[in-house]
């Protein structure tokens, strides 16, 4: 900033004030790209980070600068990262009703790569809907190759796991759903749980229970951690998602 010109050290400090009005924004254009990449939308992806550094970008700014001299090229920069932050928000808006968008949002495969017979969903909405999930799941299992053994256990998992989180999100006296999707793929058995209830990473949580009556009260979660190959917590946009391998 050393210069004889105390005109630029003015123009440095407006560049700065102004551009920090563009952070709000830029937060959501960076997040929506990485979304986009994520998900293998590429060319998408590619198109909306082009229009953020030079399609918008660049008549944005030459057209302000023509109006508003040097003051436009910091304007600009807020102007072109709130209209593709709206550009993300709308896309959002006018998708976030589609099954298969909300599978995308939780950056999980639709079908995890196997035909409609070797899955079955399941919503609940209460803790008596949840009652069925056993007996769904053991019969799932056993039509899929189980014997009676893993059968029971995929069965006795998948209501521990129901149960266990609707007792957790259910108590807050506001609807909810519970949506269990079991799936059979190369001899793996795979339940994938997702609700909208209050954030609950089961894994950090099992960490932390620690003493004998805790551990004693949460039986059933102990029974999930010690029986399953692998559980897996993803929280995206406001829903818990659970992959649990058996």
């Amino acid at each position: 900033m050393k210069s004889i010109d105390p005109a630029a050290l003015i123009m440095a400090f407006e560049c700065i004030r102004v551009s920090c009005f563009s952070l709000p924004f830029r937060a959501i254009v960076d997040s929506f790209a990485m979304y986009l990449a994520a998900v293998k939308r590429i060319r998408f992806c590619n198109f909306y980070d082009f229009m953020l550094e030079c399609g918008t970008f660049v008549p944005i700014t030459f057209l302000l600068l023509n109006v508003f001299g040097y003051h436009g090229a910091w304007v600009a920069k807020v102007i072109n990262t709130l209209a593709l932050s709206l550009i993300a928000i709308f896309y959002i808006y006018m998708n976030k009703e589609a099954e298969n968008f909300r599978d995308k949002m939780l950056l999980l495969p639709r079908n995890f790569g196997i035909p409609p017979e070797n899955e079955v969903s399941v919503i609940a909405h209460s803790e008596k809907e949840i009652e069925e999930l056993s007996r769904v799941a053991i019969a799932f299992a056993m039509e899929h190759g189980a014997d009676k053994k893993r059968a029971r256990i995929f069965g006795l998992i998948t209501e521990e796991i129901s149960i266990f989180l609707a007792e957790h999100g259910f108590k807050d006296g506001k609807p909810h759903t519970i949506n269990a999707r079991l799936v059979s793929k190369n001899e793996e058995l795979i339940i994938r749980m997702r609700d909208d209830c209050k954030p609950l990473n089961l894994t950090e949580y099992y960490k932390f229970i620690n003493t004998p009556e805790e551990k004693e009260k949460k039986a059933g979660l102990a029974i999930i951690m010690k029986m399953s190959k692998e559980v897996i917590y993803t929280p995206t946009f406001g829903a818990n998602n659970l992959i649990i391998k058996i």
